[in-house]
């Protein structure tokens, strides 16, 4: 039987010739486990994207969702909006709200922030108004009060459509951090805008009740039997009935 020997290219032989070369290695399974156990931990412990940020002048802000969902109070019933609808259509008619009068002045303590507009911040700034959120929660026993288009004196100056939406927009963006939500409670007229109040509640997680009770009695009492009706793995009429 005639066999040929197939002759060896060389590297630059099998790149004149047109031949790629390829490498035909295979893992064995221990070592294609470790392989796949190795980009697991990677893709786990990838980084998370920070909040994206741009530059205003010299300034970096942070960018926040500029439409977000929130929950507005109107006739003691909580409806959720977008933002923008709720500033088109509170703008759009600026002399339905009632004017708001001057107010006392902020307490460093209790669950009541004044802010007078909160626009371009940066990160460092968004930072400590999720820390002074925290707090004023915390104060509150799960809500804090936000009084936005006030100076801290208590008066109402008001802000602008803009203003008032980016304001809306960074406390969203804040009290999403701190697993929170906010209502509009009130809108009123200010003395270049609007104003508002806004409640910011914690979310209450679930927590599941277990409730153990003991039975006492002679054996054959129908303990079991009672377990077995109440949990609903039995019916009344399969209940074996025993008189004395």
């Amino acid at each position: 039987m005639n066999t040929r020997r197939r002759s060896k290219r060389s590297p630059s032989q099998s790149k004149r010739l047109g031949f790629k070369s390829r490498n035909l290695t295979r893992l064995d399974p221990e070592q294609q486990r470790i392989k796949e156990q190795k980009l697991g931990n990677a893709r786990r412990h990838r980084k998370k994207k920070p909040d994206q940020q741009i530059e205003v002048g010299k300034i970096t802000v942070c960018q926040v969702d500029p439409n977000p969902k929130l929950k507005v109070r109107e006739n003691g019933v909580e409806i959720e909006t977008m933002l923008d609808d709720l500033i088109v259509k509170s703008y759009s008619n600026l002399e339905a709200f009632k004017a708001s009068k001057p107010i006392i002045e902020e307490d460093d303590y209790g669950n009541t922030e004044y802010k007078l507009k909160l626009i371009d911040n940066s990160p460092e700034r968004l930072q400590q108004l999720t820390t002074q959120m925290k707090f004023r929660i915390q104060e509150g026993l799960g809500e804090a009060f936000y009084k936005i288009g006030y100076q801290d004196n208590g008066i109402p100056l008001g802000l602008n459509q803009s203003d008032l939406a980016q304001s809306f927009g960074s406390l969203c963006h804040i009290a999403k951090q701190l697993k929170a939500e906010l209502v509009v409670l009130e809108l009123q007229r200010g003395q270049a805008g609007l104003v508002a109040e806004i409640s910011v509640r914690k979310i209450r997680e679930s927590v599941r009740l277990e409730l153990k009770i003991m039975l006492i009695g002679c054996c054959g009492s129908g303990k079991s039997t009672l377990v077995d009706l109440l949990v609903g793995r039995s019916a009344l009429w399969a209940a074996r009935q025993r008189r004395g």
